[in-house]
């Protein structure tokens, strides 16, 4: 207990943090390395085992690059100088089963072009590929994301039927490709509720060069709806028993951003 007191005592001490190995991409949703290191550090927790700050940064077609902080060296480290994918950063370093994952541009050392469905593992700091659904001749040569719903690692998949639409895969036995199962279809929703006249206005104009069909599936909710994010930072929940859309507006939501499901706590509620 005085270790864990002490390590809490340290992180509040440290006034300043450590460059990184190479400098930052530009990133529009990334926070600036001194402040996220610095709210790392401030954390309020009670015992500390191992805590690392993945930082992930695409580099060269058609390989990238992953670096560890480790904050008891307050050092960068380069685990793969070239890792033999080219993750697409948007698809989010989703955290199950204690891995980081990621959707690939290309094939591993750029054989052929589709998506894999790659893991990070930081217990022992190695990628692997994680197996996709069955049907997943269709998914490796489309744009499909990933997600968390109830603790399970989702796919979200455009639908080759209905376009615009989207189905939604979770493996309820992580690592198992049997397991994979289809719990939701989303159907199509234009979004008709926006914070200003002006982003109206924009979506008049853009509403048919832009996917704006196509949502984010950011989280499964207490009630059982699902949220979602359109383009123009439209906030949606949708209600998979009665199949209905509802937009969601606060007081104070900006004209755009960008959205990051998080909890509150290390430590998982009992």
């Amino acid at each position: 207990m005085e270790d864990d007191m002490e390590i809490e005592r340290e992180s509040k001490r440290r006034k300043s943090t450590p460059k990184e190995h190479h400098q930052p991409g530009n990133n529009l949703y990334s926070l600036p390395q001194e402040i996220a290191l610095d709210i790392i550090s401030r954390l309020h927790v009670k015992s500390v085992i191992q805590f690392r700050s993945l930082r992930f940064r695409a580099q060269n077609f058609p390989r990238s690059e992953v670096q560890v902080f480790y904050q008891s060296s307050e050092k960068w480290r380069v685990i793969i100088g070239d890792i033999p994918y080219k993750l697409d950063q948007s698809s989010g370093g989703v955290f199950v089963n204690g891995r980081l994952h990621w959707v690939s541009i290309w094939g591993k050392n750029h054989a052929r072009r589709e998506r894999i469905l790659v893991s990070f593992d930081l217990s022992d700091e190695l990628f692997r590929e994680v197996p996709l659904p069955e049907n997943h001749l269709y998914l490796i040569r489309h744009r499909y994301s990933l997600s968390v719903l109830g603790g399970f690692l989702a796919v979200v998949d455009p639908s080759n039927t209905n376009y615009g639409a989207q189905d939604i895969w979770i493996m309820k036995q992580y690592g198992v490709k049997e397991s994979w199962e289809k719990v939701f279809s989303i159907g199509v929703y234009y979004v008709t509720t926006f914070q200003s006249p002006e982003m109206q206005q924009k979506y008049r104009i853009w509403k048919n060069v832009l996917d704006e069909r196509f949502a984010r599936v950011l989280c499964l909710l207490k009630n059982g709806e699902i949220l979602l994010q359109y383009r123009w930072g439209a906030l949606v929940s949708y209600n998979p028993e009665s199949r209905m859309f509802k937009d969601l507006r606060f007081k104070g939501m900006p004209k755009f951003f960008h959205t990051v499901v998080h909890v509150g706590s290390l430590s998982q509620a009992n």
